[in-house]
């Protein structure tokens, strides 16, 4: 007869090994789920890596570059450009300045110098209408005289006439 303990006992062997083996298909289920996921995440990284490659050259030159430069002594050189610069410029300012001052004395010596040929040219023409005058005076002094000594002639045939007359009529006349 069979023994229906062991049989039971079989049965739940079996079902143990099945619950075993569907946890082990699980298991396998869940490492080839894995396992493609890791090929996906690999080829993802082989892809990324190969596109980085060159930002990875470009970056390890720059931290190079970088590394050779040193930033306090570029500051001190444009720090003393910068000064330079400044007394270049202060200078040239002074330049500048001295030169807009020789140019204005020049144009204050020119415009007195042109004021001082303008007063000359007055003076000329000043003098010019003055011997103008003067010749128009000696002129209408000539005519003048020569008028005054006509009319004392004049004058004096008019009293010798008038003499003449009033010693016919017996009349007594002294002009002078």
């Amino acid at each position: 007869m069979v023994d229906t303990d062991k049989i039971l006992e079989a049965e739940q062997g079996i079902q143990n090994i099945a619950a075993e083996l569907g946890r082990m298909r699980d298991a396998a289920t869940i490492l080839e789920r894995g396992k493609e996921q890791n090929e996906a995440i690999r080829t993802a990284a082989e892809q990324l890596v190969s596109e980085l490659k060159p930002f990875i050259g470009v970056c390890g030159e720059i931290i190079t570059k970088l590394s050779e430069l040193n930033i306090h002594e570029q500051l001190d050189r444009l720090d003393t450009e910068i000064k330079q610069n400044r007394t270049f410029v202060q200078k040239s300012n002074e330049s500048t300045d001295n030169a807009i001052a020789k140019i204005s004395n020049q144009v204050n010596e020119l415009h007195n110098f042109v004021e001082k040929l303008a007063e000359k040219q007055q003076l000329n023409e000043i003098e010019m209408e003055v011997k103008q005058i003067g010749s128009f005076a000696k002129e209408t002094a000539k005519s003048t005289t020569t008028a005054i000594a006509n009319i004392d002639t004049k004058v004096n045939e008019l009293h010798n006439l008038v003499e003449k007359l009033a010693e016919k009529r017996g009349i007594f006349f002294s002009w002078r």
